[in-house]
């Protein structure tokens, strides 16, 4: 196993360029449960909003009001700044979503003549590329966790008077439509896959009626509605892993437009989130982590709208509920209206509410330790095969219960192992291959093992508990191990064809608790 070549190709050298986006700041510090408002900007009225965070926990956006007027923010444990907005006009920018460490943004802003879809890069604004036909208003309502795939739409008039709609995804810098060809009417909306590939929305059936869908590159699939009701679905996510999509959609039970029941699709079937204790079911997902297990939004309590969390096990619940009982967070004065984005590890969850003051205003809850996230980019074998690494569990300084590293989409009958390190993260060249090496020296090798499944073919995959390793091997990299180390692992396996012989997968970097 070569972990240390040196060799440097030109496609090497260009994703490294590539990836070196997704690693500044990579490394926040390790937290434990809390909850906070963002703050607002000076001038103006006090009001703010979260609509966005990275991956990496680290960085929420959204907007905020000053004395320009409404402008775009990114609120970091410095504080919180204003992004500025186009030139002319008056300032009407939002920030909705950011990659994995919070260095690009994307959003919305305006200049002399409407809204246009815009990105940062830290604090550089720059206007993103429209689609032929469609030189109106504008937004960019998505970005992958890698930053290389941003979502949204265009159309070609104002909000006001526009006659087409169109959903785009811009890849690499290259924008393609998303057109729904009936009506000519489609849009992206929010949270991608978070390798980029799969994207969520609707399109317009006509009329007042909208269908949720989401796109795998540039296929799309049209995704049911709950039973009973008009024809009204968004999807508003995809899951991290691509699997899930969350949105809404009218029934029989909430057959208002605009407003039906919190939905989850998953393998093409609609699921109603159902409701919060008492209430109508009316609301809507707005976010899920990695695999779609959890959902974020709001919905509709007897008191009125309410952020919510919702899992199989216990269901809609409201998310301020949650934070105190579960959690034995003081949100005493703030009422969380809105929960629109989760971290994919689930550990990050941020909102709009009612402060103490009264005043809205944008707040992060973080819900300890334990945070893990994917960076990194994965090789491709020569059989097509992309590993991808994850991890289900908790990491523990103890040893005790279990976090299992595994990886997909591995060649077939080969060796393999994974490897940790705790030097940080990095996006160096493999050689003449793929693969790109993402965790920095010192690093620790784990057990080998064999990937099973088939010859020639990407159907092998490894698995290996974490916790158990250390606790069986005391003298290894990093012990003594205390809570808020974090940790950089790396998947490897045979490759024999390729120019290295070997491949790896992409990345995770996590947290250790207790």
């Amino acid at each position: 196993m070569q972990l240390f070549s040196t060799d440097v190709s030109r496609a090497a050298t260009a994703r490294l360029a590539r990836n070196l986006l997704c690693l500044t700041g990579l490394v926040p510090a390790a937290h434990a449960q809390s909850f906070q408002g963002i703050g607002d900007l000076a001038g103006g009225l006090f009001e703010s909003a979260s609509y966005g965070v990275s991956a990496d926990g680290s960085t929420v956006v959204g907007y905020s009001q000053s004395a320009a007027g409404t402008e775009a923010v990114r609120w970091r444990e410095t504080g919180l700044i204003g992004l500025g907005d186009l030139v002319g006009g008056p300032v009407e920018s939002s920030a909705v979503g950011a990659n994995y460490d919070g260095s690009i943004l994307v959003g919305g802003g305006r200049d002399a003549t409407v809204q246009r879809a815009v990105r940062w890069d830290g604090a550089v604004l720059s206007l993103l590329p429209q689609a032929g036909g469609h030189a109106g208003y504008a937004s960019c309502l998505g970005i992958s966790s890698n930053g290389r795939t941003l979502t949204g739409f265009n159309s070609n008039g104002t909000s006001s008077s526009y006659t087409s709609i169109v959903a785009v995804r811009i890849d690499d810098g290259v924008l393609t439509p998303l057109p729904y060809a009936s009506t000519n009417d489609s849009a992206c909306y929010g949270q991608p896959s978070e390798d980029g590939r799969v994207v969520s929305g609707r399109v317009r059936l006509g009329g007042s009626g909208y269908q949720a869908c989401y796109w795998t590159e540039a296929v799309r699939t049209m995704l049911p509605q709950l039973p009973g009701g008009p024809s009204f679905s968004f999807c508003y996510a995809i899951s991290g892993d691509g699997s899930v999509q969350v949105g809404g959609s009218c029934s029989l039970a909430s057959p208002t437009f605009g407003l039906g029941e919190s939905c989850r699709w998953k393998n093409g079937v609609a699921q109603s989130l159902g409701a919060l204790p008492g209430a109508a079911k009316q609301g809507v997902a707005r976010s899920c982590n990695r695999d779609g297990s959890i959902v974020v939004g709001e919905a509709m309590s007897t008191a009125g709208l309410r952020a919510y969390i919702w899992d199989a096990t216990n269901g809609m619940r409201e998310l301020g509920a949650v934070l105190a009982s579960d959690y034995g967070l003081n949100l005493a004065g703030w009422t969380l209206t809105s929960a629109n984005a989760i971290t994919p590890d689930g550990r990050v969850v941020v909102g709009v509410g009612i402060n103490p003051s009264g005043h809205k205003e944008g707040w992060i809850a973080r819900l300890g330790c334990g945070g893990f996230a994917s960076y990194c980019t994965a090789g491709t074998t020569t059989n097509g095969c992309t590993a991808t690494l994850w991890a289900a569990g908790t990491p523990s300084a103890s040893g005790t219960g279990s976090f299992t590293l595994s990886a997909t989409s591995v060649e077939g009958q080969k060796q393999g192992l994974f490897f940790y390190s705790d030097g940080g993260a990095q996006a160096a060249p493999w050689g003449a291959s793929t693969s790109l090496l993402c965790v920095k020296t010192p690093m620790q090798r784990m057990e080998p093992q064999n990937s099973g499944g088939t010859s020639g073919a990407c159907s092998g995959s490894l698995a290996s508990d974490w916790n158990a390793f250390i606790s069986a091997n005391p003298g290894t990299l990093g012990a003594p191990f205390t809570a808020g180390d974090r940790f950089w692992a790396q998947a490897w396996f045979r490759d024999p064809l390729s120019a290295k012989a070997t491949s790896l997968s992409n990345a995770l970097s996590f947290v250790v608790c207790p």
